[in-house]
């Protein structure tokens, strides 16, 4: 049992079903046991989400082909766009726009049964621009879900939800 105003981790069939409606495909998202490491998410993107009383609730990490596959699909972008994002292992500002966008909608995926009202603070990219305390956060905290996030027509990324 969870102690009340804590977050809890939502089921993915919510990432999953919101990814669907964003991308306007159905994505798989296959749960990893291994988590995104910092070596994953050079060139990726954290999103930051803060409850209303601006504390730190969540974090999705976005491996980069994560990042590029969905960010090209959401932006109605040509697959061999997002091959050479992968390929360079940076995220160029139309693709960042398009993840902070995604995130954006993501935060109703997080605010399952008790969980607080959470919005997105920020998108950090590249990764290494969050602070250090969040970064450690993203890849050492233990209550998250890491997945394997397949677009159809682009390709297959990382990608990790964390609840602080």
């Amino acid at each position: 049992m969870t102690a009340p105003g804590q977050m809890q981790l939502p089921p993915p069939k919510l990432f999953k079903d919101v990814m669907d409606g964003l991308l306007g495909r159905e994505v798989t998202l296959t749960p990893r046991a291994r988590k995104l490491s910092s070596v994953d998410a050079v060139g990726g993107a954290i999103a930051l989400y803060v409850d209303d009383n601006n504390r730190n609730r969540a974090l999705i990490g976005w491996e980069v082909g994560a990042a590029a596959y969905a960010g090209c699909a959401f932006g109605l972008l040509p697959a061999k766009n997002a091959e050479d994002v992968v390929r360079d292992k940076f995220l160029p500002a139309d693709i960042v726009d398009c993840v902070y966008e995604m995130s954006n909608v993501l935060s109703s995926a997080l605010e399952k049964g008790d969980n607080p009202h959470v919005k997105l603070q920020t998108v950090y990219s590249p990764a290494a621009m969050a602070p250090n305390d969040l970064t450690k956060l993203m890849y050492e905290h233990f209550e998250r879900m890491d997945f394997e996030l397949d677009v159809p027509g682009y390709g297959t990324g990382l990608f990790s939800v964390v609840v602080l």
